[in-house]
């Protein structure tokens, strides 16, 4: 009887200790196109789901008991795409944790984070970097969010001594220049100080940029024109330089490297090409479809150029 007893114990306790299970989700989720690195690639994220869940097993099955935990683990992808003909991908990487890529510094470069606890800078065919930042300045407040931009929360831009510019939800307006409002600040990548600043007399005139970066020695900044609402212009160093009509009038305009991302529709953005501080007029023509479900490419032949969760799926850095 005795036997017996210890026998039932055992296995009482084999059925009912501690089970942790770990899943991916089936399929990696295609996500934003978030860069235009040339004339026929570009940049767009992607994401996976790690579950890893731990609780007392009874028969095999895991107990909702109070010693229950779950957790999941983001992870993030970047991935070099052909806009102009579907093909394979060309280039892709990923990490064990979340990167929230939001926007394009260069060409071969985009950023994401949350700006306030961390910036994440990723390079094409390098590792993702994070730096955090250590805020300088004695302007008021960090960053002045004035637009609903629809893209993103902060900005960053090349910027002059290799340095990055700091933009918060849009370029402060014109007419508050007078106030103490942080405007931008100034990234030095190497030790992760943030030195936030407003637009001298000299700089005034970059308040009315639509967005700007530092490009080949020059300032380039794009404005919605003042007396056309379907005119955007190119300025450098204070000087215009060329245009462009777009179809909206309440445009929403940011720059990727050297290519301009124009929104033309509620589900369009247009995309234009700077060369030597000119609109490209041999740049063959390109729409981003911007819908917040499908994110795809569209020629100027209506061709729709997609990449679906299965061209990105092969792709896992595990936990």
């Amino acid at each position: 009887m005795k036997k017996l007893f210890c026998i039932l114990a055992i296995a009482l306790f084999l059925i009912s200790c501690s089970r942790t299970e770990e899943w991916w989700d089936s399929e990696r989720t295609a996500g934003r196109i978030v860069g235009i690195v040339n004339d026929s690639l570009a940049l767009q994220t992607s994401h996976r789901t790690f579950h890893s869940q731990t609780g007392g097993a009874m028969f095999g099955m895991i107990s909702a008991d109070a010693s229950e935990s779950y957790s999941i683990k983001g992870n993030g992808g970047l991935h070099l795409v052909n806009y102009r003909s579907r093909q394979p991908v060309v280039w892709g990487d990923t990490v064990n944790w979340e990167t929230i890529i939001m926007g394009q510094v260069t060409d071969s470069m985009v950023y994401g984070g949350d700006l306030e606890n961390g910036i994440v800078l990723w390079k094409i065919g390098e590792k993702p970097r994070k730096i955090k930042p250590k805020w300088s300045g004695s302007c008021v407040g960090k960053l002045h969010r004035y637009s609903a931009s629809p893209a993103s929360r902060f900005q960053i831009r090349p910027w002059m001594d290799e340095k990055l510019l700091v933009l918060g939800m849009g370029i402060m307006p014109a007419n508050t220049i007078g106030g103490d409002t942080c405007q931008y600040g100034v990234l030095d990548t190497l030790t992760g100080i943030i030195l936030l600043k407003r637009f001298n007399a000299e700089e005034a005139w970059l308040a009315s940029c639509l967005d700007f970066h530092f490009y080949k020695n020059n300032i380039i900044c794009v404005q919605k024109n003042q007396l056309n609402n379907h005119q955007i212009d190119i300025w450098a160093d204070g000087e215009k330089k060329d245009s462009a009509i777009t179809q909206m009038q309440g445009i929403y305009t940011e720059l990727l490297g050297k290519y301009v991302k124009i929104q033309e529709s509620m589900f369009l953005d247009f995309i234009l090409n700077i060369e030597d501080l000119k609109f490209d007029k041999n740049y063959s023509t390109i729409w981003i479809h911007a819908d917040p479900v499908d994110r795809f490419f569209v020629d100027s032949l209506g061709n729709e150029i997609h990449y679906t969760s299965n061209d990105f799926s092969h792709l896992d850095t595990k936990p």
